[in-house]
């Protein structure tokens, strides 16, 4: 297996597994977001490519890339998407998918808190019908939620779960929508970060059986918080993927240590830890985000999970395929 590297792991990576069919590919595009392909179908997590500067996020007005993101889906072929899970609401999550979903990803249904809908809603093209309030369907620690398929390929069920704070004296963009907005959201503020998910992804073999569990969740979390309820740890032939982040891993207690051991995870990715502001995130980085401690999560990652995991730079490509 190849080995883990911070700020080093890039190209494709072939990784042998007990999948029961076809390969399963992760893409990673930056920020919290990644493609998930299998059987010739795709699964987003919500993408960022416009990467506002730190000015426009203080105080300005947020512009959507429409460049960037035309170059990212011409890449990633992102037009073939089925769904996209929606974290929270801040913009980081949310800001580039109504043109994403109006102009290329057109047959993508949007899945996220109610929040996050209520946000995405005024957007002139962007039909209503195709944002998904996931609230009713989540599941905690101590309840069972409801599964969502997607595709012949893919199903899904949202954990509730916590943002941490930037760090240990700032959260920023909190709040809730109780009522669809009226207008579009123009700044980072208005971007509230509302209900906040984890989510369980299973990829389904070509008869509709598991073959792949996913934990995604972009925000540190303590148990009971962002933890599926007992039960949801695969069988042992079935590979358990991981991806998590290293912001505010610090903030938070033993984590990432107790997810890894109640998901039995087997292999780790982690996202959500470069610069993704302005200029920084246009290109391949070489520093992790300010208020992030990367390396010393990286040092966590080694002693849980030494030689099973990888910090990718986008664009880094991870098919996982039968031994």
């Amino acid at each position: 297996m190849a080995g883990c590297g911070f700020k080093k792991t890039s190209g494709r990576l072939e990784i042998c597994c007990p999948v029961r069919s076809d390969p399963v590919e992760f893409t990673y595009l930056g920020a919290g977001g990644w493609s998930i392909e299998a059987g010739g179908e795709m699964l987003l997590t919500a993408p960022l490519f416009s990467n506002p500067g730190f000015i426009s996020l203080m105080t300005g007005v947020l512009d959507v890339k429409e460049d960037r993101i035309d170059d990212a889906v011409s890449a990633y072929h992102l037009d073939e998407a089925l769904a996209i899970l929606v974290r929270h609401g801040h913009y980081d999550h949310a800001m580039d998918l109504p043109y994403l979903v109006t102009q290329h990803a057109t047959g993508a249904q949007i899945y996220g808190g109610r929040t996050t809908r209520y946000q995405l809603m005024p957007f002139p093209g962007l039909d209503r019908t195709r944002i998904t309030a996931i609230d009713r369907r989540a599941a905690t620690k101590y309840r069972r939620g409801r599964w969502t398929r997607v595709g012949r390929r893919f199903r899904f069920m949202p954990v509730r779960s916590l943002h941490t704070p930037h760090t240990e004296n700032i959260h920023m963009w909190q709040g809730m929508r109780t009522a669809p907005m009226t207008t579009t959201p123009k700044t980072a503020h208005d971007w509230l970060e509302g209900e906040t998910y984890a989510y369980i992804i299973d990829v389904l073999d070509r008869r509709g059986r598991p073959q792949m569990r996913i934990y995604y969740n972009d925000s540190a979390s303590t148990e009971p918080v962002g933890f599926p309820p007992a039960g949801m740890k695969p069988p042992d032939d079935i590979p358990m993927v991981g991806i998590l982040t290293a912001p505010g891993h610090k903030l938070e207690t033993d984590y990432p240590e107790r997810i890894i051991k109640y998901m039995d995870i087997d292999y780790g990715l982690v996202g959500h830890w470069e610069t993704f502001v302005g200029k920084f995130a246009a290109s391949l980085f070489r520093s992790g985000t300010p208020t992030t401690d990367v390396g010393g999560f990286v040092d966590e990652m080694k002693r849980l999970m030494p030689g099973a995991f990888w910090v990718p730079e986008i664009g880094t490509e991870f098919v996982f395929r039968r031994r």
